[in-house]
């Protein structure tokens, strides 16, 4: 009896067997993939909080480099008065800050909101708040961040020099009927800013 040996089956099982290892192969490589753009994405959006908040930063160091404020006050009035004021664009937080602190507050705190003047920037970069802080020796510190997930932070620390020794300095003045008032002066400048990565 002979037996008839047939190899056409064997040749459709190698071809299936190799088309299954593919498939598999296929389906790793998509899986990968589609983690990796996932990281990347990711990593964009890192990479736009960081440079949104960073660049905020600048803005706010070069805002605030230099800025002097000049005020005073007569007899018990609280009412602040300026020999000269900022020319920042921060100028009304600057004057606000350091008239609550002038007039006897140990802190001041706001909040900032930093946007560009085109809206199609803001919607592709975010929106940048910053937490201000002014301590009774008029030192800023303004943390930031971005309302982007998982926002870079960065803190801008920039430290008041009171100038003239004008902190807290009383002149005695007398006025056109002789009566006696006492004007309370103080000299303000920032600079020498730095920024901080916050954790």
């Amino acid at each position: 009896m002979v037996k008839i040996r047939s190899k056409n089956g064997a040749t459709i099982l190698i071809a299936l067997l190799f088309f299954l290892l593919c498939a598999v192969a296929g389906t790793l490589v998509l899986a990968a993939g589609t983690s990796a753009s996932g990281r990347v994405s990711g990593l964009a959006t890192q990479e736009q909080s960081y440079y949104s908040v960073t660049s905020a930063a600048r803005v706010i160091m070069s805002e605030t480099d230099g800025q002097t404020i000049d005020m005073y006050t007569v007899g018990s009035s609280q009412d602040v008065k300026y020999f000269s004021e900022p020319d920042s664009e921060l100028k009304s937080v600057l004057e606000t800050a350091s008239e609550a602190i002038f007039s006897g507050d140990q802190t001041y705190a706001d909040t900032l909101t930093i946007k560009m003047e085109d809206d199609s920037i803001n919607s592709t970069m975010g929106t940048v708040t910053g937490k201000l802080a002014m301590d009774s020796r008029y030192n800023i510190e303004i943390t930031l961040s971005s309302d982007a997930k998982n926002s870079y932070k960065c803190r801008v620390v920039i430290p008041a020099a009171i100038q003239d020794n004008r902190d807290g300095a009383q002149i005695k003045m007398v006025d056109e009927d002789g009566n006696e008032t006492t004007r309370t002066e103080t000299k303000l400048i920032w600079s020498g800013a730095e920024i901080e990565k916050v954790n």
